[in-house]
């Protein structure tokens, strides 16, 4: 569960990290969509077992950090997360994707393996205003983000 929940994390980060191709001329909040993908191989993590020291129990943390890439595998940025344990399958915490752009930041709960949506609480750049939600959805070795700005 442990690499499961490092590995949404870690999309997590990637999903604002792929560019909308009139993102960088556009005036006010983004819209649309952004597809990202961050690869697990590419990822930097890290554990902290706070007490109780057993498997991935409530205030343990995790963090990740690591190249995103847009939906054709070009690096286009950054993503760096932070996440507490809330449960044995369950976290909470927030990403920042670093674009040339600029930043998206998003917040919220996973939930394990499969799909996760949290909020795209805002960002600057070309990303100033954003709001939305970012599905998250881990597969075999990689991470893929579907940034969904507006309403």
């Amino acid at each position: 569960m442990k690499r499961i929940v490092i590995a949404v994390a870690a999309a997590a980060a990637v999903v604002l990290t792929a560019l909308l191709g009139s993102a960088g001329a556009q005036s006010g909040a983004p819209t649309g969509t952004l597809e990202l993908v961050q690869l697990e191989r590419e990822n930097s993590s890290a554990f902290v077992d706070n007490p109780p020291r057993r498997r991935e129990s409530p205030g343990d943390v995790f963090t990740v950090s690591g190249p995103v890439r847009d939906a054709q595998g070009r690096r286009i940025g950054k993503a760096n997360g932070a996440f507490t344990q809330t449960g044995r399958n369950a976290a909470h915490g927030a990403a920042t994707f670093m674009l040339a752009e600029g930043r998206i930041v998003v917040v919220g709960a996973l939930a394990g393996a499969g799909a996760n949506a949290l909020a795209i609480a805002g960002g600057s750049g070309a990303y100033e205003g954003a709001s939305g939600t970012a599905t998250v959805t881990t597969r075999r070795n990689r991470t893929e983000f579907v940034l969904r700005f507006g309403g």
